[in-house]
């Protein structure tokens, strides 16, 4: 009879045990050959909510492995462009292939006029949000502060900025639940400038995007195709604050 209350509790209790699992594989280039010290990370994730992230670096053979992590393998090495995959977690093994990073893609420094005009937001990076559109401040959070950005299409769609000194870049950036809805995904760095830049397109065709550099993220979800083209505009405005500037 406790055998039978045992699995009965267990069939109950089902939906809110953490089935993480082990991964692990070979990372090499687009050559074929392997890469070392590439940053493989996981997150294990508590049955109460929350995680917590898993690290590995590749050997010289390109191999890594990490233990009791979720669904999503990001892999990060600078010089390469970002690669994230997602596994079923009865699948042991993933494996990646990274690419050099898109040597295209620079951030600009900001000129002394841009870094005073009103209408730019950000710590680091300055995004430029054309005159009015609606700006709503969110309240600080430790030494955090956010502004949102309203789609003036609708007024409900709306862009996220966060600004301050405990928003360094930190794996694995994008949420790791934006990919678990089967989007689409293209994904690029700037190694030198410290940035990186994730576009993602939802099955029923809502966009969503998270660009981070050290101390600035801006980031929209589940938006319309209008509202995506309207936030990407201002966000190819960022600049680099240069300080020390007159």
């Amino acid at each position: 009879m406790r055998l039978v209350l045992f699995a009965l509790l267990l069939s109950l209790c089902s939906p809110v045990i953490v089935q993480d699992t082990e991964v692990k594989g070979v990372v090499t280039d687009a050559k074929g050959q392997p890469i070392s010290n590439v940053d493989a990370v996981g997150l294990q994730h508590f049955a109460a909510g929350g995680y917590i992230k898993v690290e590995a670096k590749t050997n010289e053979q390109g191999r890594y492995e990490l233990s009791r992590v979720g669904k999503v393998v990001f892999f990060r090495k600078a010089k390469y462009r970002p690669v994230t995959k997602v596994r079923a977690l009865a699948e042991g093994t993933t494996n990646a292939a990274l690419e050099t990073e898109d040597s295209g893609w620079t951030l600009r420094s900001s000129t002394p006029s841009e870094q005073s005009e009103k209408r730019r937001y950000g710590n680091n990076l300055l995004f430029m949000v054309p005159t009015g559109v609606m700006v709503k401040k969110g309240k600080p959070d430790d030494d955090t502060w956010s502004v949102f950005v309203i789609f003036p299409g609708n007024h409900t769609e709306r862009m996220m900025i966060w600004s301050g000194s405990t928003m360094a870049w930190d794996l694995p950036a994008a949420p790791e639940a934006w990919y678990l809805d089967g989007s689409r995904t293209e994904e690029r760095a700037n190694a030198s400038a410290g940035a990186i830049d994730i576009r993602g397109e939802m099955p029923g065709g809502k966009r969503w995007r998270s660009l981070e550099w050290p101390f600035d993220v801006a980031e929209y979800h589940d938006v319309s195709e209008a509202a995506a083209g309207f936030f990407d505009k201002i966000i190819s405005s960022g600049c680099r604050r240069t300080f020390g500037a007159n």
